[in-house]
């Protein structure tokens, strides 16, 4: 992805070769054995959806395509609704998580995108039948809702990109978006209210679990609505982030959940958050990396 995005600036074609190459391995392998957005075939196939709309090579699209169709035949539907587990061979827990991460709402997402990306109404049907079972085990809290890392637990104790409302708003705000749904927008506003209410819960600057992740929200949030209060919301965010700036001898440096630990890392350092900082200074013109 981050050459992806270094091509779409430069158009060297080394860059882009790159991506190709990377692709054309995942396409030898088979999908799986993990479904979600952070490391399996949701993740696969999102990168491989980006670079067909680069390419218009069909066989990346066909590879996702491919992946989507592992991720369905391993749906779940029972009682909880429509689910699967990060590892369907129940190597990563035998309990399916909601968030982006490594949970239902992530493989959503990936399905959202894809039936944009092919006009197939058969992505966008498994979409609403996760988004429904989310809207289902979704939880008042703070004066929103929000979710349970696990599916039909009632534990409260998250509000991060990761897990729970933040990052499952950004999802119900792609559907909205994607399927044109007012019910999923009204369900994204609640997410922005209760992540701006959980605050600095975590203590932490990162994209994962803490104050850009969530902020990433906010940002969403104003360039859909254009409502100024979510980009204040999102500028409250970056300052209490920039609280955490430390000045070592080779210069700024933000901390990770470790104490003493500092990251460049995308997801759990520096670069995230410089990222964040980016598209709030360009708000509606940045985009996401991972969504």
């Amino acid at each position: 992805m981050a050459a992806l995005d270094l091509w779409k600036l430069v158009r060297e074609a080394e860059y882009l070769d790159y991506c190709q190459g990377n692709a054309r391995i995942i396409l030898t392998e088979d999908p799986g054995p993990v479904t979600d957005l952070m490391g399996g075939a949701a993740s696969n196939g999102f990168f491989l959806i980006r670079l067909w709309e680069a390419t218009h090579q069909r066989e990346f699209l066909d590879g996702a395509i491919r992946g989507a169709e592992w991720i369905a035949a391993n749906l779940i539907r029972d009682e909880r609704g429509c689910h699967c587990l990060t590892r369907p061979d129940g190597g990563f827990g035998k309990l399916p998580f909601t968030g982006v991460a490594h949970g239902i709402s992530g493989v959503a997402s990936f399905f959202l995108l894809l039936s944009r990306a092919t006009g197939n109404n058969t992505w966008a049907e498994l979409a609403r039948e996760i988004l429904a079972t989310l809207i289902h085990h979704a939880l008042p809290d703070k004066g929103g809702v929000n979710w349970s890392p696990l599916l039909g637990e009632q534990v409260l104790d998250r509000c991060q990109w990761s897990h729970g409302a933040a990052g499952i708003g950004l999802v119900f705000l792609r559907a909205y978006e994607v399927l044109q749904d007012p019910a999923y927008y009204e369900i994204a506003l609640k997410c922005g209210a209760t992540t701006f209410a959980y605050g600095d819960f975590r203590h932490n600057i990162t994209q994962c679990i803490g104050l850009s992740g969530c902020g990433e929200l906010f940002i969403e949030l104003y360039r859909v609505s254009k409502d100024t209060s979510w980009l204040q919301h999102a500028m409250a965010f970056a300052e209490m982030a920039l609280g955490y700036r430390v000045q070592l001898p080779e210069g700024d440096a933000w901390p990770t959940d470790e104490p003493g630990l500092f990251s460049a890392d995308y997801m759990y350092g520096a670069s995230g958050l410089g990222h964040y900082f980016l598209r709030l200074w360009k708000p509606g013109e940045i985009p996401m990396p991972l969504m």
